[in-house]
C-alpha cells in the first residue's frame, strides 16, 4: 500500500491516480476525504492522516505543502511505528541556493534531512523551473480582461506540466535505481513570463497582454490571494535574478520514459481556466 499525502493538491492527486492506474493500492490522504474521493478514481481509497493504517503502508508520497509545521511527525508515524520501506518526498532544485532568506529552500533542506534520516529507501524529485500550474494566478484577470498584470515579464523559467512532476513521482516507487537520488528536471524550453502570456492568448484565438508591475504592486497583488510573505519575497527575488537569463532545461524524460509536456500543451489542458 502507497500512501500519498497532499492528494487534492496540484500534484498530489495526479500521483494518487498514476500509482492506482499502474496496479498500486493507494490510499490519498486529505483533510477532506469526501472532496478527495470526488476528484480520484473510484479504487483509491481517502482517509485524514489520523485515519491512515501504517502498519499495512509500504510506500509513502510526502508533499511538504500538506504539512507547513513539517514532516517529522508524518515520518515518525509513517517509519518509526509503521512498515514504510520508502518515501519518495517532492523537493525542488531551490535547496541548492544556501541564502538564508530563501524560505522555501530552508524548508525544503530541512525536510530533506528528515527524509534522510529516517532510515528507509528515499528519492527527492527536484522539480526546476517553475510548475507551469502557477499561471492559475492569471486565470481571473485573463477571463474578464484578457490581460496579466505581474512582475519581471521577462523572468524566464523553464515550466513543468504537473502530470510530469508526477510521473517523476511515480518513477520513483517503481524504479529502483532512482534510490537514493534526488533527480533534477525542467520543462523542455525557457520562456519568459511575457511569453507565457503570449501563448496563453494563442490558444484561446484572442491576445492576452502582459503588463509589468513594479515590486511594490506585485508584493500588494500576490499578499492579496494569499501567497505567504515569505514567499513573496522569495518569488520577487527569484524573478529579478532570472530576467534575461535563459534557464537551464534538464530532460524529465530519462525518468518518466516520455518526452516532456510543454507549457502550449499545459494551457491546452487548462484551457477552461482562462476561456
Amino acid at each position: 500500500m502507497i500512501v500519498v499525502t497532499g492528494a487534492t493538491g496540484t500534484v498530489g492527486r495526479h500521483v494518487a491516480r498514476g500509482l492506482h492506474e499502474r496496479g498500486h493500492d493507494v490510499v490519498a490522504v486529505s483533510r477532506d476525504p469526501d472532496r478527495a474521493a470526488s476528484l480520484l478514481p473510484s479504487g483509491v481509497r481517502c482517509a485524514t492522516v489520523d485515519d491512515v493504517d501504517w502498519s499495512a503502508a509500504g510506500g509513502l508520497f510526502v508533499n511538504q505543502a500538506a504539512f507547513p509545521d513539517g514532516v517529522g511527525d508524518l515520518l515518525d508515524a509513517a517509519v518509526a511505528r509503521g512498515h514504510v520501506e520508502r518515501v519518495v518526498a517532492l523537493s525542488t532544485y531551490t535547496v541548492l541556493d544556501d541564502d538564508p532568506r530563501n524560505a522555501i529552500a530552508t524548508r525544503h533542506r530541512a525536510m530533506e534531512s528528515c527524509v534522510r534520516a529516517a532510515g528507509v529507501d528515499w528519492v527527492l524529485p527536484r522539480p526546476a523551473g517553475g510548475f507551469a500550474s502557477t499561471a492559475l494566478e492569471w486565470s481571473k484577470e485573463i477571463r474578464e480582461t484578457r490581460t496579466v498584470q505581474a512582475p519581471y515579464g521577462d523572468a524566464e523559467g523553464a515550466p513543468i506540466h504537473e502530470q510530469d512532476i508526477a510521473d517523476v513521482c511515480v518513477a520513483g516507487f517503481e524504479d529502483d535505481t532512482l534510490v537514493g537520488t534526488a533527480p533534477m528536471f525542467s520543462g523542455p524550453a525557457s520562456l519568459s513570463y511575457r511569453e507565457r502570456a503570449r501563448t496563453i492568448g494563442e490558444v484561446l484565438g484572442e491576445p492576452v497582454e502582459f503588463i509589468e508591475l513594479d515590486d511594490a504592486a506585485a508584493r500588494e497583488r500576490m499578499t492579496a490571494v494569499g501567497v505567504p510573505p515569505h514567499a513573496v519575497e522569495a518569488r520577487l527575488r527569484m524573478f529579478a535574478a532570472l530576467v534575461g537569463v535563459q534557464h537551464e532545461v534538464h530532460d524529465s524524460a530519462p525518468f518518466t520514459g516520455h518526452a516532456p509536456r510543454t507549457f502550449r500543451d499545459w494551457v491546452e489542458d487548462h484551457r477552461d481556466a482562462f476561456a
